[in-house]
């Protein structure tokens, strides 16, 4: 399944490698090979973005349930069954789900891994003619070589962390009002999460850090712009 998505996501990076070698000069401290990450991202992103946008609008619209859900709970305190019944027939009639939010992570799952296997050996997935790939430029500003980890711990793994951190604060709160009062005491995953990935980020390829800023960056600006335009929208009604 791996080498399958590898295989994908190897042909989008090796057209896009080859689109962009054909436009002009490559430029000494971005090559090509960073280019074609990023883009490549970017794709799969907007690829991507019809059901992000759907996910993001039933979180939404779950968060806004949340005061009748809590009323819901209150009313059947006593029967959590029929609570769950009453609140589940309520997302349902207004368009919300507790499990839309989960439908981005479950796209971007075999992303990361389709990324994870390519940057690990893109000489056999993206550029597999002989000598190819040991032939082309793989620098990043200042990092050499892409298919190695950044020397620097405050070049890219930081922007990792950081990046990583930013989009916490993006992501919607959804779910019944018990899971959001338990979701509260694990706030610390919000500290934790930047943490990993910035350790992960010093021992991977830069190329996959690369990917992973780029994407968070990404996802971040569009939560910002679909919370600001439902909001918008709301104003509206």
């Amino acid at each position: 399944m791996l080498s399958f998505l590898g295989n994908i996501l190897g042909y989008v990076m090796r057209f896009i490698y080859d689109t962009l070698s054909h436009i002009g000069t490559e430029p000494e401290n971005f090559s090509y090979f960073a280019m074609s990450i990023i883009v490549a991202t970017l794709f799969i992103k907007l690829i991507t973005l019809p059901l992000n946008l759907k996910a993001a609008r039933q979180m939404k619209k779950t968060q806004e349930l949340q005061p009748q859900a809590k009323e819901i709970q209150i009313k059947f305190k006593h029967d959590p069954q029929t609570a769950n019944i009453k609140i589940q027939q309520l997302y349902r009639e207004n368009g919300a789900s507790m499990t839309g939010g989960c439908l981005p992570i479950l796209i971007q799952m075999p992303v990361i891994l389709a990324f994870f296997r390519v940057m690990q050996n893109p000489g056999l997935y993206v550029f597999n003619q002989p000598g190819h790939f040991e032939s082309i430029s793989k620098t990043f500003l200042w990092i050499k070589d892409l298919t190695l980890a950044d020397p620097h711990w405050y070049g890219l793994p930081l922007l990792v962390g950081l990046t990583t951190f930013l989009q916490s604060f993006t992501t919607p709160k959804v779910g019944t009002p018990e899971q959001q009062e338990q979701m509260a005491s694990m706030n610390t995953m919000n500290y934790i999460m930047p943490i990993m990935f910035f350790w992960f980020a010093l021992k991977y390829p830069g190329g996959l850090a690369l990917y992973w800023i780029t994407n968070t960056l990404f996802t971040a600006i569009q939560q910002l712009i679909t919370n600001r335009a439902l909001i918008f929208k709301k104003k509206g009604e």
